[in-house]
């Protein structure tokens, strides 16, 4: 084990943010893969989950219906405030 692995990775909310923006209507577990960088550590779902919630409140993104039961897809909110 080296020590990168031993840190979780704590991405931005403007990383976070991008992310969501490039691939629109991703499911939380997807968002947090794809901002994974193996010389970084992992990145973990609880945290960018908290993230979005976070995000959620100060209206950057916003919950959009998914074809899943329990995972919340996730959109980001243009500013003129449509996604």
């Amino acid at each position: 084990m080296t020590n990168s692995t031993l840190f979780e990775y704590k991405p931005t909310d403007a990383e976070i943010l991008a992310c969501v923006r490039a691939h629109s209507r991703s499911v939380t577990a997807v968002i947090a893969s794809r901002l994974m960088k193996p010389q970084k550590g992992p990145v973990y779902t609880a945290f960018i989950l908290r993230r979005m919630k976070a995000m959620e409140k100060v209206g950057l993104v916003k919950r959009v219906p998914s074809s899943y039961l329990v995972q919340i897809c996730w959109s980001a909110v243009m500013e003129g405030g449509a996604s």
